[in-house]
């Protein structure tokens, strides 16, 4: 998509007027891919020049001998160009000390001057040799007068755009229009579509960048208009802020290529933004505290008219994972264990001395004789239980909130990448629908559940609502009978087996979302870095061309360009920017996705924590009901060994069998000695249920 989009953008360039001349190269970076890309009439595409796809496009009629560049869509360019140098109203240093003299032609150190500012110097002497500025000079002055007019000049670009001789007779066609194509991106701001595809469109991004974790950007505004800014005027604000940044780079230190900074220049009051990238986010500190120090004394070439902002954000996925919650969640749940326990024994404790459902004037207290038996986790302790499955609901509704929040974002972006995707897919562009044709399929396979995609959020948080829902039943229900009420235990115990199956569910959905970021930082470290590359690089690059294109079609309009071009070109402009947009919007997804996908580590251990401690409360919960059989109160319960090997809740019931057997059979002997003894004795009232409560 990169590459359509840029492409797009690229083909916003003007034809020159000219005579024909047939041409058939196959220097195009695309030549024989089976479709015409050379712009010509029946192409599929305007990536490269008339006649430069031979093998697929045929022999072309191409425009090589300028004859007039007046009407064309550029010429207010030229002109700025030219009155920017013969008229400056200061001296200029670069490339040599001179000054514009106002004469309303170009002298040679004021063309020095103009190919300075147009960043063509290293592309004239590299065609014309070491004197190739003063060469193109002498080419550009057909009039041998010593002197250029604004009408030489755009006659010089037009005859380079179209490869003509007049451009220079000791070089190649392909690179008289490679110099007339550079001089009118330097110009206008619009490409030419060599230099994209040769440059960025195949993701050849700096291993810094893709190594970066963190990344600086400053914003400020200027007076200035971003078309008044000449490509070696722009870069000399980036070769400012860099070595700024990287303090002592200018001074033999290695300073990273202007190309890894990147710098949109938008709007009318211009706001200029610089991105610069960093191995890690106290590097970019430190970069950005000598950036505000070094501030005023900064020679940007500009009329400044806002302090600078500095901004220091980690790269696309790469925050750490975050342990503060996690460390709180797992030492309040040892404390809230610690604390069921204490509240079991004190509840146990009150319910002892309480009278007993058959005599309500008997206040003797029932001794106590263990743990489970009569202590903190036997029948007398469950409205101490019931309280700690109230609070294990507390718990873990509040992890599921901080789940539910965290992944309402990520499916938001979810939601947000599809959506633009679909977009792709249906957009009147025929190349943004081409980059969607790989995953057709996919996207057929989804389409049916996109409406639904909205309820993730809410999907993973059910299970541990439900959960909660049904532990606080089960707690009323306990808190409802006074120890040996049947009905109120099992419908205790019937909740309580409820919600085992939500809490297992609800601990399995915190794993997923727990193993999610670290899993996407290891195993999608390339996508991410490629992310952040496309979307913090080539992204700014695709908006200013936009921006400088958009001006460009406005200023063409404004000038008086044959209409019938201006028409032309606002076509595939039009064409260009929804992509681009589209691609702006998919960027904001990505990073959006990426960064909450790592954030969702710490909600997820939240709700294992949460799950194991409301798994704990309910387990003890049912214990005290006395799990699969009635709960009794003078009786003991203690887990036999054999229970314990098969399964606690199952220990319980199978111990409690055991020692009802015993006991009949220990109660079934007291009485039969007390029959025979009774009027020995002397007692009366003596009976087997009071022996067994004294036992």
């Amino acid at each position: 998509m990169r590459v359509k989009c840029l492409l797009l953008v690229a083909a916003v360039l003007g034809p020159g007027l000219a005579r024909a001349e047939t041409r058939c190269t196959n220097t195009c970076n695309f030549a024989g891919d089976g479709d015409c890309d050379d712009g010509g009439p029946g192409s599929e595409y305007s990536f490269c020049p008339l006649g430069s796809d031979c093998a697929v496009c045929g022999p072309r009629q191409t425009n090589t001998s300028a004859t007039s560049a007046t009407g064309e869509w550029w010429i207010t360019y030229v002109h700025t160009a030219f009155n920017r140098t013969d008229r400056s109203p200061t001296s200029w240093s670069m490339p040599q000390p001179g000054f514009g003299n106002s004469n309303g032609m170009l002298e040679l150190g004021e063309w020095r001057r103009l190919v300075w500012l147009l960043n063509v110097e290293r592309t004239l002497t590299g065609m014309y040799g070491t004197n190739g500025v003063q060469d193109a000079f002498n080419t550009t002055d057909t009039n041998r007068d010593g002197h250029l007019t604004t009408g030489e000049l755009a006659n010089y670009v037009l005859a380079c755009m179209g490869g003509d001789a007049a451009c220079g007779n000791s070089v190649t066609p392909e690179q008289r229009q490679a110099l007339g194509n550079q001089v009118l991106l330097a110009l206008t701001g619009v490409p030419d579509p060599t230099q994209v595809v040769s440059g960025i469109a195949f993701g050849a991004f700096s291993p810094s960048i893709m190594a970066a974790n963190a990344m600086l950007k400053v914003r400020f505004t200027a007076a200035q208009n971003p078309e008044d800014l000449f490509p070696a005027e722009r870069d000399m604000i980036k070769t400012t802020i860099r070595n700024s940044l990287y303090h002592g780079c200018s001074h033999g230190g290695v300073c990273p290529p202007l190309e890894e900074i990147a710098m949109t220049l938008l709007q009318g009051s211009m706001v200029v933004t610089v991105t610069a990238f960093f191995p890690d986010q106290a590097t970019a500190n430190s970069a950005g505290a000598t950036l505000m120090r070094d501030w005023n004394s900064l020679s940007l070439g500009l009329t400044v008219t806002s302090a600078p902002t500095v901004s220091v954000a980690p790269t696309t996925g790469s925050g750490v994972l975050k342990f503060v919650n996690p460390i709180i969640y797992a030492v309040a749940s040892l404390i809230l264990c610690m604390t069921g326990c204490v509240l079991g024994s004190c509840c146990a404790k009150r319910a002892r001395k309480a009278p007993s459902n058959a005599d309500k004037s008997a206040s003797e207290e029932v001794p106590y004789r263990g743990c489970c038996s009569t202590g903190c986790c036997s029948t007398y302790a469950i409205s101490g239980w019931a309280w700690t499955t109230d609070i294990a609901c507390i718990f873990l509704l509040v992890s599921m909130g901080m789940l539910y929040h965290t992944m309402l974002a990520v499916t938001d972006a979810i939601i947000c990448i599809l959506d633009q995707i679909y977009e792709l897919r249906n957009s009147a562009s025929a190349d943004a629908r081409a980059a969607t044709d790989g995953i057709g399929p996919i996207l057929d396979l989804i389409n049916p559940f996109r409406q639904y995609l909205v309820l993730l959020s809410v999907a993973v948080v059910v299970p541990g609502v439900l959960a909660a829902l049904f532990m606080f039943l089960s707690s009323l229900c306990a808190c409802g009978h006074r120890y040996c009420d049947n009905r109120l235990a099992g419908c205790s115990k019937f909740f309580l087996m409820i919600t085992y199956i939500f809490i297992i569910l609800s601990f399995v959905i915190g794993v997923v979302a727990t193993a999610l970021g670290p899993l996407i930082q290891v195993f999608g470290e390339e996508q991410i870095t490629m992310v952040t590359a496309i979307c913090e690089t080539t992204l700014p690059v695709l908006e200013q061309t936009l921006y400088d294109s958009r001006t460009a079609m406005s200023n063409a309009r404004a000038t008086g360009a044959a209409p019938a071009s201006v028409t032309d070109l606002n076509t595939l402009l039009l064409a260009a920017e929804e992509p681009v947009e589209i691609f702006g919007i998919a960027c904001g997804c990505l990073v959006k996705f990426f960064n909450t996908a790592v954030d969702l580590f710490s909600p997820g251990i939240c709700n294992i924590l949460a799950s194991i401690f409301a798994l704990y409360a309910s387990y003890f919960s049912c214990w005290t009901t006395g799990c699969c059989v009635m709960p009794h109160t003078a009786k003991t319960s203690q887990v036999t060994c054999a229970g314990m090997i098969f399964c606690l809740c199952f220990g319980n019931c199978w111990g409690r069998r055991a020692i009802d057997n015993v006991e009949a059979k220990v109660e079934t002997g007291i009485h039969t000695v007390s029959t025979s003894s009774s009027a020995s004795a002397g007692k009366k009232g003596f009976s087997s249920s009071a022996t067994m409560s004294a036992v």
